[in-house]
C-alpha cells in the first residue's frame, strides 16, 4: 500500500480469495492509533477496512504484474461498533467486494477478535486512472 511505514495499520494478510481478504491487525498498548487511554478507539475500525481493500486491489494489481495504485475512500455507510475501543489482541479484518461500477467499489467490512463481531460497515471506494487522479488531488 502506499503509505510511510508507521501508517500502514495491517500486520498480516491471511486469506485471500475473488473479491474477499482477509487481514489481521495486532493491538498493543504502543499502537500508533492509540489515544490518551492507551487503547484503539473503535472509529479506527473504518481505517482498517480500508487499508484492507487496498491490500485487496494491491494484491490484484500484483497478481497481474502491475504495481499498486492509489485509492481513495469515498464513504462509509452504516458503520457500527459493539465497543468504544478495542480491546488488546489480534483484531482479524474481513472485507468483501459487494458492488463494482469501475472506477468505484463497495465493500462490506467486519472487525472480529476471537469470532466476536466487534464493528462492521460498507465502505465505497475509488481507484482513479491517472488523468482523473491528477484532477482529484492535482498530483499523479
Amino acid at each position: 500500500m502506499p503509505h510511510c511505514d508507521q501508517f500502514v495499520l495491517l500486520d498480516r494478510l491471511t486469506h485471500a480469495e475473488a473479491g474477499t481478504l482477509t487481514a489481521e491487525v495486532d493491538l498493543d498498548r504502543s499502537n500508533i492509533m492509540r489515544d490518551s487511554t492507551g487503547r484503539v478507539p473503535a472509529y479506527v475500525g473504518i481505517e482498517y477496512i480500508a487499508q484492507t481493500i487496498a491490500a485487496l486491489a494491491g494484491l490484484i494489481r500484483w497478481r497481474n504484474g502491475l504495481p499498486p495504485r492509489i485509492g481513495l475512500l469515498l464513504g462509509c455507510h452504516r458503520y457500527s461498533s459493539q465497543c468504544t475501543h478495542f480491546p488488546l489482541g489480534t483484531l482479524q479484518v474481513q472485507i468483501e467486494q459487494i458492488l463494482v461500477q469501475a472506477p468505484i467499489a463497495v465493500f462490506s467490512g467486519d472487525i472480529r477478535l476471537n469470532d466476536g463481531l466487534l464493528a462492521e460497515g460498507e465502505i465505497k471506494a475509488i481507484q482513479p486512472d491517472d488523468d482523473d487522479l491528477e484532477r482529484i488531488i492535482g498530483r499523479t
